[in-house]
C-alpha cells in the first residue's frame, strides 16, 4: 500500500467497512438507513452521500507513527492490520472485532539495521501468512523484506543471547522468511493475484522489476524507466499493470515489457493511482492539490504498432466539496460504481459513478442497456399491437406475404388492411394479365400510365385521341350528354386502373361490384355515375344497408332530379356536397353538377384512390390536361413516397426513384425487395440496379438475422424465376469422350419454339443423340444399350420457368464413380435393386457397395 499522511480503505471482506488512517485508525461502518444507527451513536453518524451514512465504530491510538497500513485479505482474520512505521518497523493491530486475530496483535517485525522509514506493507491475496515491506536503501541490507506472520518471536540464537537484549528488542521478530534487493531501494510494490509466489516492484527509482520468491536471486523481468511508484496490478487482467512517475503515467503489458503502451500526462504531480477492482481496464488517478479523481479507460488500448493511436477515454470525479482537495480515494471492492473520497477526518464522501448508458436493438426485437457491467434485456413480445415496420414484415412474412407466384392477387390480399400495398399488387397483377394477353414474351416491360400514354422522353409519337359526345346509357334522357375521350393508350390505362375498356361492359360493371361487396357502396355508385349509368348508381345506393344509409338515399334522391338541372338544383347540390364526408359521395355531386369540363375537385380530392382518378382523368380530360394532370400527380406522389405513384411511373427509373423514396419515408425493405423482382428491372441502368440489389441484398440479411432461413430460401427462389441474371451458372457438366467439351446443346434449348423447323418437334431438339461440337456418338446407356442424350434438366429459361421440366429425372446421366459405366437413372436404379455388380459385361465392379461405401 503506497504510503501517505492521510488515506483510505475499503475492508477487502466486509464491503460495508472502511477505514481512515493519519495519525490514528478508525473504522467506519456504511449504513443505508439513518433508522439503523443507534440513538447513542448519534453523535459518531456523518453522512457521506444523499442515501448512505458513515457510523463510527472504533477507534485505535495504540501504535504511533503510522506511515502505510494494509488490511488483511481474508475473513479467518477479520480487521487484522498490518501497519508500517515511520521507523522502518512492521506492527500488528486490530480494529474492531479483534477475537479471530488476538493472537497475532502486537507481532513487530523490524529489519536488522535501522532504517529511517517504511515504504509500503502488503499483505499476500492468497499466502497470507506472507507480509510483504519495502525499505529505503542500506549499504548492508535488503530493501525488500517479506515477513512470515506464523514465526515465533525469538529464535534459538537469540534465546542464547537473550541476556545481552532489553525486554522491548526481545519482542521484535527481525528474520524475515525472505529478503530481496541487497543495497537497493525498493518505492512500490504489488502482488500478482493468481501467481502468489510472484510480485512487480519499483527499484531505485529506474527499475520495475519481476521477482518469483522461488527464486529471489534474480528478477524474472525487469524494464528500465523513471515511472517506479504506486505500481498496480489490474486484477481482471493481470497482464496490465500502471505505474507512476512525478507528472505522468505508465501502463504496461507484461507480454511486451520493453516500453509502456500507453503514456498519460498530469498537469500535476501524481499522488496516488489504482485499478477499479470490480470494472475491466478502470484506471483511476489522483493529483496533487486537486479537487477531482480521474478515471481512464484503457480497455482498448492497442499493443504494439507505434503508428496506431490508442483511444482512451477519460472521465473526472468531482468531490462534493469542490474547492477542497481531495487527499485519498478508494473503490468499492465489488460495486463497481461506488467511490470514496477522503478530503480530511471529518469530509469523507461517497460517490456514485453513473456510466453511459448505451441501447442497442437486436434483429430479434430485444432491447438490451448496458451500463457497466449490468446489462438487462427487455423482449418485446406482443407483436400485434406493435405499429413498428419491423413488426409489420414478420406479420406479414407469417401470411406468405410475396410468395405467390402465379396469382399475384394473393399477395394483395395478404395486405389486405393496407390499401397502398394492395393497390401496388392489383397493378402488378394488371401489368401481367395485359402482357399475357398480349402474348409478350418479355414481361419485364412493367410500365405505367404515363408510359402508354406516350408521356416518356423516348417516344416521338405523341398521344392522339377521340373525343365523343356521350349520353347517359341507362336512361332516355337525351339532353345530359358528357365529353369523352378515348384512344388505344386511354384504354390500356384504364385496363392497368382495374375499370376496363370503355367498350368492356362486364369488367367495369365487375369492378363496380367488387367494390360494392367490399362495403364500399358510394364507390361503385360514383364509378357507375361517371361511366354514365344512373340507374346502376341509384341501385347501388338504395340498396345500401352501410352506416349512414339514410345519407346515401339522400344523394340518390339528389342523382335523380339531375334530369331537371335547374340553377336550384345545382345551387342544392354544391351546398349538399361540402357538407358530405364521403370523398366519393363528393365526387359524384362534383360531377353532377360541372359545367366546364375541368373536374377539379374529384382530381384534387386525396382521399379518392389514385387508380380511380387516373381513371376518371383518362375518360374525361382532353390530351393536353390528361398528360399534365398525370406529369403534376406523379411528381407530387414521388415527394411523399406513395407506391400508388408506380401506376403512372411504372417500374422505370422514375419508379426506383419513387421506390426509393417509399423506403426512405417507411424504411420498408420487404416491399421494396420483392417489387423489384416482380418487376424484373432488366431495362434499368447500373446506378438504379445497384439501389435495387441494395433493397434486395438487405432484405436476403434481415430475413438471415430474424434467422428466416428457408422464407430466405424461397425469396430466392422466386428471384432466380423472375431474374435470369442472377441464376448461378452451372458447375457440373458432362462432358464429351472425345473432345473434352460440355455436350449441352444451349443454343438448341433457348431456341424459340417459333424458330423451330417445320416438322421438328422441341422434344427432339431437346434430346442430342450426338456431341453438339465434334458430333461423335455419346455413349450407350449399360442396360438399354440406347445412346444417352438428355438436356439433364436444363429448360427453356425465358419464359421465367412457368413450363414444366423438359426433362423428366428417369432420363439423367449416371454413372459410377470407380468403373465410370453407366445409364440412364431409372434404368440404372431398376438393375441395382437385383444386382449388386455392374451391368456391363466382363466388369466385377461392385458399383451400389461402392458408392454406399463413399
Amino acid at each position: 500500500m503506497a504510503s501517505g499522511k492521510s488515506e483510505i480503505l475499503w475492508s477487502p471482506v466486509d464491503p460495508t467497512e472502511f477505514i481512515t488512517y493519519g495519525s490514528e485508525i478508525t473504522l467506519y461502518r456504511v449504513e443505508d438507513d439513518i433508522a439503523q444507527c443507534h440513538l447513542e451513536q448519534h453523535n459518531k453518524v456523518r453522512q457521506i452521500s444523499d442515501s448512505t451514512y458513515a457510523v463510527h465504530v472504533a477507534s485505535n491510538t495504540d501504535v504511533a507513527l503510522i506511515k502505510c497500513v494494509s488490511w488483511y485479505p481474508k475473513t479467518d482474520k477479520k480487521n487484522l492490520l498490518a501497519v508500517g512505521q515511520a521507523n522502518g518497523h512492521v506492527v500488528l493491530t486490530s480494529i474492531g472485532n479483534t477475537t479471530s486475530s488476538s493472537e497475532f496483535v502486537g507481532k513487530e517485525f523490524a529489519a536488522k539495521h535501522a532504517r529511517t522509514s517504511c515504504n509500503y506493507v502488503s499483505w499476500n491475496p492468497k499466502d497470507t501468512h506472507l507480509l510483504a515491506e519495502g525499505l529505503e536503501k542500506h549499504r548492508n541490507d535488503s530493501c525488500i523484506a517479506i515477513w512470515d506472520i506464523n514465526s515465533s518471536v525469538m529464535s534459538e540464537s537469540m534465546w542464547a543471547s537473550s541476556s545481552r537484549l532489553s525486554y522491548s528488542e526481545s519482542s521484535i521478530i527481525n528474520k524475515p522468511y525472505q529478503e530481496i534487493g541487497y543495497s537497493e531501494s525498493s518505492s512500490s510494490f504489488s502482488w500478482f493475484y493468481s501467481s502468489p509466489k510472484t510480485f512487480i516492484t519499483g527499484m531505485n527509482n529506474r527499475q520495475l522489476r519481476i521477482y518469483d520468491l522461488r527464486d529471489g536471486s534474480k528478477p524474472v523481468k525487469l524494464t528500465s524507466h523513471k515511472s517506479v511508484h504506486g505500481v498496480c496490478i489490474d486484477p481482471k487482467f493481470e497482464d496490465r499493470i500502471a505505474s507512476f512517475g512525478d507528472a505522468f503515467i505508465s501502463v504496461w503489458d507484461l507480454r511486451n515489457f520493453d516500453k509502456p503502451i500507453v503514456t498519460l500526462q498530469q498537469n500535476k504531480h501524481v499522488l496516488k493511482i489504482n485499478w477499479c477492482p470490480a470494472r475491466n481496464g478502470m484506471l483511476s488517478v489522483l493529483c496533487k492539490d486537486s479537487p477531482v479523481v480521474s478515471m481512464y479507460d484503457i480497455e482498448h488500448s492497442v499493443l504494439g504498432s507505434d503508428d496506431i493511436e490508442p483511444v482512451i477515454r477519460e472521465r473526472n470525479i468531482e468531490s462534493k466539496m469542490q474547492r477542497q482537495y481531495v487527499s485519498s480515494f478508494a473503490w468499492h471492492p465489488t460495486k463497481e460504481n461506488r467511490l470514496l473520497t477522503f478530503v480530511s477526518p471529518d469530509t469523507i464522501n461517497e460517490i456514485t459513478v453513473f456510466d453511459k448508458m448505451t441501447m442497442q436493438w437486436s434483429a430479434l426485437f430485444k432491447l438490451t442497456l448496458a451500463s457497466g457491467q449490468k446489462v438487462v434485456e427487455y423482449n418485446i413480445t406482443n407483436e400485434e399491437y406493435l405499429d413498428d415496420i419491423s413488426f409489420k414484415m414478420r406479420r406479414r412474412i407469417k401470411k406468405a406475404y410475396g410468395e405467390f407466384t402465379e396469382n399475384v392477387l394473393e399477395n394483395a390480399r395478404t395486405v389486405s388492411d393496407e390499401p397502398e400495398l394492395r393497390g401496388v399488387w392489383e397493378w402488378i397483377n394488371s401489368v401481367r394479365l395485359k402482357n399475357s394477353l398480349e402474348n409478350r414474351n418479355n414481361v419485364s416491360e412493367f410500365q405505367g400510365v404515363k408510359g402508354l400514354l406516350k408521356m416518356t422522353d423516348n417516344t416521338d409519337y405523341p398521344l392522339r385521341s377521340n373525343c365523343e359526345i356521350c349520353g347517359w346509357e341507362d336512361t332516355d334522357e337525351q339532353t345530359l350528354t358528357v365529353r369523352v375521350y378515348d384512344s388505344e393508350e386511354r384504354s390500356q390505362a384504364l385496363e392497368l386502373c382495374g375499370w376496363g375498356r370503355n367498350d368492356n361492359l362486364k369488367a367495369r360493371t365487375n369492378y363496380m361490384e367488387y367494390s360494392f361487396r367490399s362495403g364500399n357502396c358510394a364507390k361503385a355508385a360514383a364509378i357507375a355515375l361517371f361511366s354514365r349509368r344512373i340507374k346502376k348508381a341509384l341501385d347501388f345506393l338504395s340498396i345500401s344497408q352501410e352506416d349512414g344509409s339514410a345519407t346515401l338515399k339522400t344523394v340518390a334522391i339528389a342523382i335523380a332530379g339531375v334530369t331537371d338541372r335547374s340553377a336550384l338544383w345545382k345551387k342544392t347540390c354544391n351546398e349538399l356536397r361540402h357538407d358530405l364526408k364521403h370523398p366519393y359521395l363528393r365526387a359524384i355531386f362534383a360531377f353532377l353538377v360541372d359545367d366546364n369540363n375541368d373536374f377539379t375537385d374529384i382530381l384534387n380530392d386525396e382521399e379518392i384512390e389514385v387508380k380511380d382518378r387516373v381513371a376518371f382523368a383518362c375518360t374525361y380530360l382532353t390530351d393536353d390536361k390528361v398528360q399534365k394532370y398525370f406529369e403534376d400527380l406523379s411528381n407530387k406522389l414521388k415527394v411523399i413516397g406513395d407506391l400508388n405513384g408506380l401506376l403512372l411511373t411504372g417500374f422505370t427509373s422514375e419508379g426506383v426513384d419513387l421506390l426509393g423514396r417509399y423506403v426512405d419515408c417507411s424504411d420498408d425493405v420487404q416491399t421494396a425487395a420483392l417489387i423489384s423482382i416482380y418487376c424484373c428491372p432488366n431495362t434499368l441502368d447500373k446506378s438504379e440496379l445497384s439501389k435495387v440489389s441494395m433493397w434486395i441484398d438487405g432484405y436476403r440479411a434481415l430475413l438471415d438475422q430474424w434467422k428466416f432461413y428457408n422464407i430466405r430460401a424461397k425469396f430466392d427462389i422466386i428471384r432466380n424465376k423472375f431474374d435470369l441474371s442472377v441464376r448461378p451458372a452451372p458447375q457440373v457438366h458432362v462432358r464429351c469422350n472425345f473432345c473434352g467439351k460440355s455436350i449441352n446443346n444451349t443454343s438448341a434449348m433457348q431456341m424459340p419454339r417459333s424458330r423451330l423447323p417445320p416438322g421438328v418437334s422441341s422434344h427432339a431438339i431437346h434430346k442430342p443423340k450426338t456431341c453438339p461440337n465434334c458430333r461423335k456418338s455419346l455413349p450407350r446407356c449399360s442396360v438399354c444399350l440406347n445412346n444417352l442424350g438428355t438436356a439433364s434438366g436444363m429448360g427453356n429459361l425465358q419464359h421465367r420457368g412457368l413450363q414444366s421440366k423438359l426433362t423428366p429425372i428417369s432420363d439423367w446421366f449416371t454413372w459410377c464413380q470407380s468403373c465410370r459405366h453407366g445409364g440412364h437413372a431409372a434404368h440404372i436404379s431398376t438393375w441395382f435393386r437385383e444386382h449388386s455388380e455392374c451391368p456391363v459385361t466382363a466388369c466385377s465392379c461392385k458399383c451400389m457397395i461402392d458408392s454406399k461405401n463413399d
